[in-house]
């Protein structure tokens, strides 16, 4: 019996410190969180065929306070016509394209047209996710580009505002009505608003890591009504 109680206690101590050494063993978990970017692209004075909202969306990996070491992983929703021109008038969907961040930016200088941003904020995973879903439908061929989409959406045709607004369906469509360029990204901006996390509060660091500094973008809060 005292034989058998021992053996116990030692299988129990020899349990216990394995259980110990796989915990100091196991690699720590990376933190992830989550950020987004709305942006306004238009012509001074505004014209609607020369304006553009798109969204970056970033998921930032890593330890530590150094956010130069953390792995950026983003994505773009900027949806255009593939001829990458807007034609208010044109009767039937046409094929549309989704463009990165840097073509969207090649896109806008090519027109003529000043970039606007609100962010980076800090978001919840969730809307990262719904982010990567509605940039993959748009890169199937199954939707369409209109710019007056409003008998089309969100089946079969989107025009760039509602391609980033509808990532968010759960409160119905985004009305945007003929608002366009800095006017139409702040709506969609606050539409997403309750993904948030501390909307007050922007984190310039993400901006910097895709290269988006003050010569190239200008900034602008929530709450500032377009000029």
């Amino acid at each position: 019996m005292r034989i058998q109680l021992l053996r116990s206690r030692w299988c129990l101590s020899v349990t216990a410190a394995l259980l110990v050494a796989a915990v100091y063993a196991a690699p720590a978990r990376c933190k992830e969180s989550y950020y987004m970017i709305v942006y306004a692209a238009q012509r001074e004075p505004s014209v609607p065929r020369y304006t553009h909202t798109f969204a970056t969306f970033v998921k930032a990996t890593g330890n530590g306070t150094d956010n130069a070491q953390r792995e950026i992983d983003e994505l773009t929703i900027s949806w255009i016509a593939a001829s990458e021109e807007v034609v208010l008038a044109r009767v039937r969907p046409e094929a549309g394209i989704n463009l990165n961040l840097r073509d969207t930016q090649r896109m806008a200088k090519s027109h003529d047209e000043r970039l606007t941003m609100w962010g980076p904020f800090e978001i919840r995973e969730e809307l990262y996710h719904r982010a990567l879903k509605q940039k993959k439908r748009l890169e199937s061929g199954t939707v369409y580009y209109k710019a007056l989409d409003y008998r089309f959406r969100p089946e079969s045709a989107i025009n760039c505002i509602h391609a980033v607004s509808d990532i968010d369906l759960d409160q119905g469509l985004l009305d945007t009505g003929a608002a366009s360029g800095e006017e139409a990204s702040r709506m969609v901006a606050n539409h997403l608003r309750r993904w948030m996390i501390k909307p007050e509060k922007t984190h310039k660091w993400v901006g910097e890591r895709l290269g988006l500094d003050d010569s190239v973008v200008t900034r602008r809060s929530l709450d500032e009504k377009p000029r």
